[in-house]
């Protein structure tokens, strides 16, 4: 398995970063597998939670259920990708996620909602698992 390597990182608007790695790896011959993965970690401690209207839940209650960061990370894959045109298709594959998502994440209020989001996913599937172990 190959190592994914930082191939670069875009400082966001809202003071995040997106990472982007390379985890292309060659499956057969001149074929590879074209693998792009889109990596943002959002520090608990760094969000203050004040316009989300969601003062019920603590961020010491969202650490203690996921951590002190969450992570966004979103992969692009293509396979077997001919050698000659590998740079490419990776390329292509960053540019297109980024004209699609870039804006998005990059508002003032993603990380909040996006941690908000998980921490409510956790509670749901925590109480999914408690009803069906009843």
């Amino acid at each position: 398995m190959t190592t994914p390597s930082l191939s670069k990182t875009i400082p966001l608007a809202n003071g995040q970063s997106l990472e982007i790695l390379d985890a292309s790896r060659k499956v057969a011959g001149d074929a590879w597998l074209v693998k792009i993965i889109f990596r943002m970690e959002v520090a608990v401690n760094d969000l203050t939670f004040s316009e989300t209207g969601t003062k019920k839940i603590k961020p010491s209650e969202i650490k203690a259920a996921l951590g002190p960061s969450v992570v966004l990370e979103v992969i692009r894959e293509r396979n077997f990708i001919h050698e000659t045109v590998k740079d490419a298709t990776a390329e292509n594959l960053v540019n297109d996620y980024l004209r699609h998502i870039l804006d998005y994440i990059s508002k003032a209020d993603f990380p909040e909602k996006f941690v908000i989001r998980k921490f409510m996913e956790f509670i749901t599937a925590q109480e999914l698992r408690l009803k069906a172990e009843a």
